[in-house]
This record gives structure tokens, C-alpha cells and sequence, in this order.
């Protein structure tokens, strides 16, 4: 099986840029390794940790457990939070994500997008202000001769304002 079979990348959303006034504004953005509040960390609804280490270079180690389309299987768990403000009732963020090479994006149920090299997906946050974790995953895959790096880059926007970019760099090992 290629690397793009492999590759599952659970995505919400995004980074860090001021809108105008009366428009989300996203603050305190950080993406990188996550950590989890507890080592029983149910895979399937993941919802509870925070961004320890922050740097857009992830190895990709296998060291988690996922479940990925139905199936649990070896990852390795990262992504991104922010505070934001001044979010609406009814404000949708847009989010593209691209990536050097075609992979598959799917979450725990279903593979959403196969060999796909750009992905969008749209969310709300709650409205006013708030804090904003999404947890994300790569499954483990281990390359040929050597190892492989795939990058990719989410913009989000909200209506025709850019208020998130982020870019990550995963690094996987030589089989």
C-alpha cells in the first residue's frame, strides 16, 4: 500500500491573522504535538487536551491509537488551538487545506476524500469568545528506501476574510 493510502489526516480548522473590527478575530494560535489530559484517551471522540509542543515539524511515530475509518489503528496525534473573539451567531470559517501530495482525509467513521491533494471542510465556533482545540492525526506509515516528507498548508476564511493559515511538515521514517 503507497504512502497515500496511509495518510489520515482528522481536520476542523486553523491559524493566526486580525480581521477587521466587527469580524472574528483569532488570537494565541499554536499547533504542534499534542498532549492529552489523561493516557485513556477515548480515540474516537478526542476532544480533550492541548498543543504541548508547538512546532509545525511532525515526525510521524506511530505511537498513538486511532480510529480511523472504522478501524483502530497506529498514529501519531497533533494540531492546533487559539483564543478568538467576536465571533456571530451565525459566522461559518471555511477552511482549505492543501497538501504536496495526494492523500487520503477521512475521522474516525469514513474516509471522506481519497488521493485527494486539497480538502475543504467548514465549521462554526460558539459565538462571542472563546478557546478553540482540534485535535488531528497522521497514521503511521513506514516509507521505502527513505524517509518521506509531505507538507501541506490550511487557509480559513470567514466570508472574503482570510483568518487562519497554518502550515505542517510530517516527516515520515525510512522503512
Amino acid at each position: 500500500m503507497k504512502l497515500i493510502d496511509w495518510l489520515a489526516i482528522l481536520m476542523l480548522c486553523g491559524c493566526a491573522f486580525t480581521t477587521p473590527a466587527g469580524a472574528i478575530e483569532i488570537q494565541n494560535f499554536k499547533a504542534g504535538l499534542n498532549c492529552f489530559a489523561n493516557q485513556e484517551v477515548d480515540a474516537e471522540n478526542p476532544k480533550t487536551g492541548w498543543i504541548c509542543f508547538t512546532d509545525n515539524t511532525i515526525h510521524i511515530t506511530g505511537q498513538g491509537e486511532c480510529v480511523y475509518n472504522g478501524v483502530k489503528q497506529r498514529c501519531t496525534w497533533y494540531g492546533y488551538e487559539f483564543d478568538y473573539i467576536d465571533a456571530s451567531d451565525d459566522e461559518v470559517i471555511t477552511c482549505t487545506n492543501t497538501s504536496s501530495q495526494p492523500v487520503d482525509f477521512g475521522d474516525p467513521e469514513k474516509v471522506i476524500s481519497s488521493d485527494a491533494s486539497t480538502y475543504e471542510y467548514s465549521f462554526k465556533l460558539k459565538p462571542g469568545a472563546g478557546h478553540f482545540y482540534n485535535p488531528q492525526y497522521s497514521l503511521m506509515f513506514v516509507s521505502g528506501d527513505a524517509e518521506t516528507v509531505v507538507e501541506d498548508e490550511t487557509v480559513c476564511r470567514s466570508g472574503d476574510q482570510e483568518v487562519l493559515r497554518f502550515q505542517f511538515k510530517f516527516v515520515y521514517p525510512q522503512g
